[in-house]
């Protein structure tokens, strides 16, 4: 019987090990800015076929700043992007200012597509902390430069004026026009949803920049977050070693903060 018992916990333990050692191909993080577990049970109580439902596993971690008990966004992200607990408005870099290694880094270095799609602009904290380092969230012209050197395959979203320079309406000091550069690294760049719609997707890489800053928000978009996110995957699913791609509801946060309880619950 003891035998018996042994054999069987050898069997659990090498099933463990062989399921451990199967690894994703694809990555995808989805954040809901701001989306506490309140905001979830809200919308279990307001909609009867809530897609919450679906989720069979819930799990809980620490993603608090290391300077205050309540985080932003840029040191919420930059644990998640990193593994590592930072200072409110720092972005992935240690409380000290040094850069600390991020999921995207890594995802390139083993030659994996990556790519962003958020509601906010492309180099607002939260994907500012997947592809930049800053000791602060707010210096989005040197994020937008940080992205395009990192050069993340798929980019959607809006913060245009952070790649154009002033004389283009832009917010650049240093005279740069990102979207050049974009395009002369062999870049699509879309201004609108509706050229996004007609990108082919044999194109492998692009950036989507509809509007100067964040987009509008969901009651005044004629596309959704989702309509966004399958335009991207038609692109990064053609690369054949996989890919990680950071999903944020941006506008959840901001509608919060606004204490807007409609706007919260459409976002």
């Amino acid at each position: 019987m003891i035998l018996r018992f042994v054999v069987i916990l050898f069997l659990a333990a090498l099933n463990l090990l062989n399921a451990q050692n199967v690894k994703p191909k694809n990555i995808i993080i989805l954040i809901g800015d701001g989306m506490g577990i309140n905001y979830v049970g809200a919308s279990l109580l307001q909609d009867p076929n809530s897609p919450f439902k679906e989720f069979k596993t819930i799990g809980l971690s620490i993603t608090c700043s290391a300077d205050k008990l309540i985080t932003d966004s840029a040191a919420g992200a930059t644990a998640i992007a990193t593994g590592y607990l930072t200072n409110n408005k720092y972005i992935s870099v240690d409380t000290l200012g040094t850069p600390l290694y991020t999921l995207f880094e890594h995802a390139e270095k083993l030659g994996l597509s990556t790519g962003i799609v958020v509601t906010a602009s492309v180099s607002h904290a939260t994907p500012g902390a997947f592809v930049g380092h800053s000791i602060s969230r707010y210096d989005q012209t040197l994020i937008a430069s940080q992205m395009v050197d990192q050069d993340v395959d798929v980019v959607v979203g809006g913060g245009l004026k952070y790649f154009l320079p002033k004389r283009l309406s832009g917010e650049r000091e240093d005279d740069i026009s990102l979207t050049d550069k974009l395009i002369n690294n062999g870049y699509s760049f879309i201004k609108t949803y509706s050229e996004l719609q007609t990108l082919p997707d044999s194109v492998k890489q692009f950036y989507a920049l509809f509007e100067m800053d964040g987009l509008p928000e969901s009651s005044k978009r004629d596309y959704t977050l989702g309509n966004l996110t399958r335009k991207a995957l038609d692109h990064l699913k053609n690369d054949k070693d996989g890919f990680v791609l950071m999903i944020e509801g941006s506008q959840i946060d901001w509608a919060g903060h606004d204490h807007k309880s409609k706007e919260l619950m459409d976002e």
